[in-house]
């Protein structure tokens, strides 16, 4: 089990930061390690026939070689060879100490409010409480672990399937995670709570906030994206609690598990189109994700408010190091509202 959570972990670091280059230094490693096989390195005995073009070792330098080769060589975790006490120490003054500092972190700024005219939605995390109806759905499925196991269980091999598989439905991918779930936890499940544990998790509910919230914003005269992992089809459904009153301006699909950088040019081509002279300080994106959309937002200029809502799990995980910061940090869409100055619709 250790080995294959060590796999899961392998594959995730490399999927996540492959846009930060690890994906070439996997690649270059691989080829070096491939090349370093078929390396072929001749050992040269000093007695036996040889051409002429063969080296020989012969001398001096065949005794010590002979000499190194007989050397001991401690096994790990044996003590190292005494040394002599009364060798003499030459001062050098290259020799003199030299404080180590460590790197100072890259320290970004966020980006600053423009006059904002869009909004974007990441609907998971902000509109949609997916957390909950994943964690609704496992309930049956638990067994030995607990809710908060059996949730980071599924989060983790639904990546992975992302990983695998980055074309296939959203539908497949959760089926997948949850088989994946039921036999790490040693749990049977039939074919009937199967579709039923997978309906739970394609069509989460909305926060209590949300509804007021965006009905003021589009009152108010913003206009409205929203952005949503998966197909066509799951795109619809997630949309569907909110699509009856609003007009929504365009639906961007994005990663679940991973940045996107590339698709906040396609967003800013989209807005421009409507409004030509926007620019991109005019665009704020609504997330519960610092990593997977507050950096590559910000990279593209774009302002972004964070969403920590106490109990989603993705807004709570912050790499610190060279982490961006949001423009604002908010607990809920209401909270946002009140920083954006537009009062609250009921409704």
């Amino acid at each position: 089990m250790k080995c294959r959570s060590d796999h899961f972990a392998y594959r995730r670091l490399t999927s996540d930061y492959s846009w930060e280059g690890v994906t070439f230094s996997v690649d270059w490693l691989k080829m070096i390690r491939k090349e370093e096989n078929v390396l072929d390195i001749p050992l040269v005995d000093a007695s036996g026939p040889a051409s002429e073009n063969t080296p020989h070792l012969g001398g001096d330098l065949l005794a010590t070689a002979n000499a190194l080769r007989a050397m001991r060589i401690p096994l790990d975790g044996a003590a190292a060879p005494a040394k002599d006490s009364t060798e003499e120490y030459v001062f050098d003054w290259d020799d003199e100490p030299s404080p180590q500092f460590q790197l100072a972190p890259k320290h970004r700024l966020g980006v600053p409010r423009g006059d904002i005219k869009f909004i974007v939605f990441d609907l998971f995390g902000t509109v949609l409480d997916r957390d909950r109806a994943i964690r609704d759905a496992l309930s049956p499925l638990k067994g030995q672990f607990t809710a908060t196991e059996m949730f980071e269980l599924y989060i983790e091999s639904e990546a992975l399937r992302r990983i695998c598989s980055p074309d296939a439905p959203i539908s497949e991918l959760i089926r997948s995670a949850l088989e994946d779930v039921a036999r790490h936890a040693d749990v049977a499940v039939d074919e009937e709570v199967l579709n039923s544990t997978m309906q739970q998790i394609i069509r989460p509910q909305l926060y209590p906030d949300a509804m007021p919230a965006v009905n003021a914003l589009y009152m108010h005269g913003y206009r409205l994206i929203y952005m949503s992992s998966g197909d066509a089809n799951s795109i619809r459904q997630v949309q569907s609690p909110l699509a009856s009153k609003l007009e929504i301006s365009w639906t961007m699909s994005i990663a679940s598990h991973s940045p996107m950088p590339d698709s906040y040019a396609s967003l800013f081509e989209h807005c421009a189109a409507t409004v030509p002279s926007i620019k991109p300080d005019q665009i704020m994106v609504v997330t519960s994700s610092r990593y997977r959309v507050v950096e590559p937002a910000s990279d593209a200029g774009m302002p972004s408010a964070l969403v920590q809502r106490a109990e989603n799990l993705e807004s709570k995980v912050d790499f610190r190091d060279n982490g961006v910061p949001a423009t604002v940090t908010v607990d809920g869409l209401g909270s946002l509202c009140e920083w954006l100055g537009v009062p609250l619709v009921n409704g």
